[in-house]
C-alpha cells in the first residue's frame, strides 16, 4: 500500500480545512526515535521533542504557547518517578494526548485510555496508521475544542438595531 494516499490536509465535518502545519505537537519519548519526528514533519506537523524527562515535559508545556497535543511514551515518568500521563491530565485537562509504546506494553496502553489518553499507538507502526490516529486525536480534537457553544441565535448580518 502506498503511503501517499492520505492527504496532508484533513477535511473536517464542518467542511473547514485544517492544515497539520498549523498544529504544534509535543513528543515525550523514552527512546530516541528520529523516525517518529521525521514522519510527523512529513505530514506537516510542527514538533517539539522531550526525551524521557517528565518534569521537563511539564516545564515545556508551561513555557511553550500553542501546543495542540502531546504524543506520550506511556513509560514516561515525572521527576518524582510517577507516571506522567496522570500529571499531564491533572495540569492540562483539555490537552489531547495520545500514548505510544511497543507491543510488550499493550496493557499499559489500554490502561492509558482510562487515565485520560484519547488514543494509543502500538509501535512500531505503519506511517498511514500514525497519520490516521494523529488526525483523529489532534486535528479533529483541536477543531472541536476551538468551537464555542452557542447560546441563542447568531445574526450573521451584524448586531440588531432597535427600530
Amino acid at each position: 500500500m502506498q503511503s501517499g494516499w492520505l492527504p496532508t490536509q484533513f477535511i473536517l465535518p464542518s467542511k473547514d480545512v485544517v492544515s497539520a502545519a498549523q498544529l504544534h505537537l509535543l513528543i515525550v519519548q523514552v527512546d530516541d526515535s528520529l523516525w517518529l519526528c521525521e514522519t510527523l514533519h512529513s505530514f506537516g506537523f510542527s514538533v517539539q521533542t522531550v526525551r524521557h524527562g517528565g518534569g521537563t515535559a511539564l516545564d515545556c508545556l508551561a513555557q511553550l504557547k500553542g501546543i495542540a497535543g502531546v504524543l506520550l511514551d506511556v513509560r514516561a515518568r515525572t521527576a518524582d518517578d510517577r507516571p506522567l500521563l496522570p500529571a499531564l491530565r491533572h495540569r492540562y485537562p483539555q490537552m489531547p494526548i495520545m500514548t505510544m509504546a511497543g507491543r510488550q506494553d499493550i496493557d499499559l496502553l489500554r490502561a492509558s485510555i482510562g487515565l485520560g489518553a484519547y488514543e494509543y499507538l502500538v509501535t512500531p507502526t505503519h506511517e498511514d496508521m500514525l497519520k490516521i490516529k494523529c488526525a483523529k486525536v489532534f486535528v479533529y480534537q483541536v477543531r472541536a475544542d476551538s468551537v464555542q457553544p452557542m447560546d441563542g441565535q447568531i445574526d450573521r448580518a451584524g448586531p440588531a438595531t432597535a427600530g
